[in-house]
């Protein structure tokens, strides 16, 4: 079953400038862009610039991958070199 782009929303919390956020956005986004190509929303935060946002949202280090739709919300650490973890959380 196809899911619809707005069934699949993440937010990736970096740190900007350092290599294992860098290396997250890179990987993350090549992930969505092969398996969910047009289907998902994501959005960067840079917790240096809004770190409100990352506590509010349970995040207290970086990376950490947050999909919050299709639910239950799901979180991943690290820089998203793991395409089976990737899966598992993202699919779930």
């Amino acid at each position: 079953m196809e899911k619809n782009p707005e069934e699949y929303r993440l937010l990736l919390f970096v740190a900007t400038g350092q290599k294992n956020s860098i290396k997250a956005q890179t990987n993350t986004e090549r992930f969505l862009k092969q398996h969910l190509k047009d289907q998902y929303v994501l959005k960067i935060i840079d917790v240096t610039e809004d770190p409100k946002l990352a506590l509010d949202k349970g995040v207290y280090f970086t990376p950490m991958l947050m999909v919050s739709s299709p639910l239950p919300e799901a979180y991943l650490a690290g820089d998203m070199s793991d395409e089976n973890e990737l899966i598992n959380t993202i699919l779930h």
